[in-house]
């Protein structure tokens, strides 16, 4: 018998990309541009982005182990086979994104083509994806245009399935139900109660200093929010094929409706509207509610989780299509600024404009997000099968390995 599909989760991956674009055109980028934004979010709803993955990771680790496809295999080498997947399958985009947001940040900078090779230069540890961990981010590059800018913001999230999914995967691997009893569980506990006692949203953006010891605290962030998402497998593995009450499902249902408002909300209503302060619900209490809705998504088993709006075929492509919509949108956005002519001197004079810019880039998105991901299906990845990186003899040797 076929798996269902749970097209609930791919309906909120392409809704929260959406709701991220939405966040850099009216939040950061006026802020940016040295305006006031005209909305106002918590940035707190990113525990299901980070849930999925982490979840997502497990399930295709279980399904390896089960399989015996680890055996005899170290931890290190699975972990970096998981790692060389994620590369095949993200880096293209990673490093196409990347490369945009350079000549995004080079032109809103009105840097001379003269210095953009240095500029190239400087963002290497960009171009391989340890973002995450802020090491040689926003690097300056010339004394003369002091540019600190990091390359593309929003691939803070990708750096992190990169970096923190290779370590969580060879946690599995080493301690497997250890991972799972105790250090992911403590971590999680400790590290986000330290963060809210301290009044320290873990945003990627922050740093976090022990007397001359500094750390990037969006690393440890990620590090919890996937692995949020091991435990939810584990919880939902243990419940798949169980039979609730009428009256079990009824309440997961109100539950869910619940989080699910509290999603929507968070999302979408600025934080400094009457509506928005009358709903005051805090990073914290975000966290555990989103924590729920991202479980209740997953078991997939109450009313309001299948309701049809988003348990539907229809969110299949546009689901696939949130991380195109998400990598790309950054550098689009100034891309957009540049082409109607917004600058830093004009942009509050254009504040009124933020709309259209709105409807432009996500057009812009999805089109070219669209026709990148069938380039990747039809034409990359093919030729990626082929290791065209070493020669002939060694590809076919390589290919009967496998």
């Amino acid at each position: 018998m076929p798996k269902e599909r749970n097209y609930t989760i791919e309906f909120f991956r392409f809704m929260f990309a959406v709701n991220f674009v939405m966040l850099h055109v009216y939040v950061i980028t006026p802020m940016e541009m040295g305006a006031f934004p005209t909305f106002l979010n918590g940035a707190d709803v990113i525990i299901p982005f980070m849930a999925f993955s982490g979840y997502f990771l497990m399930q295709s680790y279980q399904k390896k182990l089960k399989s015996g496809l680890t055996e005899g295999i170290s931890p290190g080498r699975q972990a970096w086979d998981y790692l060389k997947a994620r590369l095949f399958g993200l880096m293209p985009l990673y490093l196409l994104a990347t490369v945009m947001g350079i000549v995004a940040n080079a032109l809103t900078n009105s840097i001379p083509i003269a210095l953009w090779p240095m500029y190239f230069i400087n963002c290497i540890s960009e171009f391989m994806g340890l973002q995450i961990t802020r090491f040689g981010n926003g690097n300056a590059f010339s004394s003369v245009y002091p540019v600190s800018a990091v390359a593309n913001g929003p691939l803070w999230f990708i750096s992190g399935i990169f970096v923190v999914g290779y370590v969580i995967y060879y946690l599995l691997a080493k301690y497997g139900k250890h991972f799972t009893a105790w250090i992911a569980p403590v971590t999680i506990t400790l590290f986000f109660s330290s963060t809210y006692m301290t009044d320290n949203m873990p945003i990627w953006t922050k740093i976090m200093t022990v007397g001359e010891f500094a750390i990037a605290p969006g690393l440890i962030h990620m590090f919890c929010g996937m692995s949020i998402g091991v435990l939810l497998w584990v919880a939902c593995d243990n419940l798949k094929g169980k039979k609730f009450s009428k009256g079990m499902i009824v309440f997961l249902s109100v539950l869910q409706f619940l989080c699910v408002a509290i999603v929507l909300s968070k999302s979408w209503i600025s934080t400094s509207s009457p509506l928005g302060i009358a709903l005051n619900i805090g990073w914290g209490a975000t966290f555990v509610y989103t924590s729920i809705f991202s479980f209740l998504c997953l078991l997939n088993i109450d009313a309001v989780t299948r309701f049809p709006l988003w348990a539907s075929k229809i969110w299949k492509v546009p689901g696939r299509l949130a991380l195109y919509i998400y990598m790309l949108h950054y550098p689009v956005i100034y891309f957009v600024f540049l082409a109607l002519g917004i600058n830093r001197e004009n942009y509050q004079a254009n504040a009124g404009k933020r709309h259209l810019i709105y409807a432009i880039v996500l057009v812009i998105c999805i089109v070219a997000g669209y026709l990148i991901m069938k380039f990747e299906e039809k034409i990359l990845m093919p030729w990626f099968k082929k290791k065209p990186w070493y020669t002939k003899e060694q590809a076919a040797l390589e290919l009967e390995a496998k």
